[in-house]
């Protein structure tokens, strides 16, 4: 097995720690539904290999896949460290469609927090707006998307935005803050 070093971490080979996860079924752990998953997922983040983004991106997206893992995933997107603008905006645009089409609240409300970190990557403002308007979301998933357009600051867009919600019974008192806040009345 080859391996690829990060920092003073040996990482096992990439491809076989791919081929691991995508060999791990249910079956496998008793009383620990795909439970090698979330820890082969930790050593695939820690390698510098170029095969490692579209393998996160491939179990960030794919609704039938762990969910746990899923999750893991998209706390690893929010924090990486991107090689180019190309890569993140890559990132960001599979981020917002987790957010914005997958049936996984759980999973969505870790693509909305992640979104604080693509905000500025196009769509993504509207995306986050989509989830806050609808009044029928999770308000843990409406909130983190709160978060992440907040995170933005006062523009054109989020001031408006920030006004619609001082009517939404939920977001009302942290609207009119968060304005306060920005010095628009």
């Amino acid at each position: 097995m080859n391996s690829v070093l990060k920092g003073e971490t040996a990482v096992a080979d990439v491809e076989d720690l791919i081929s691991a996860f995508d060999a791990q079924q249910p079956t496998d752990v008793r009383g620990q539904e795909y439970g090698g998953k979330i820890e082969i997922v930790k050593k695939v983040e820690r390698s510098d290999d170029v095969r490692v983004l579209p393998f996160l991106l491939r179990v960030a997206t794919d609704e039938h896949e762990y969910d746990l893992a899923r999750m893991e995933v998209l706390t690893d997107l929010r924090l990486r460290t991107y090689a180019n603008d190309d890569d993140r905006l890559t990132v960001g645009r599979a981020v917002m469609h987790v957010l914005l089409n997958d049936p996984d609240d759980d999973v969505r409300n870790y693509a909305a927090i992640a979104m604080r970190r693509f905000m500025d990557v196009p769509g993504a403002l509207a995306s986050v707006q989509q989830v806050l308007d609808n009044q029928d979301e999770e308000v843990v998933l409406r909130s983190s998307a709160f978060a992440s357009m907040q995170r933005l600051g006062p523009t054109d867009q989020t001031i408006d935005i920030m006004r619609a919600l001082i009517a939404d019974s939920e977001f009302a008192k942290s609207a009119s803050r968060i304005l306060s806040e920005w010095g628009v009345a």
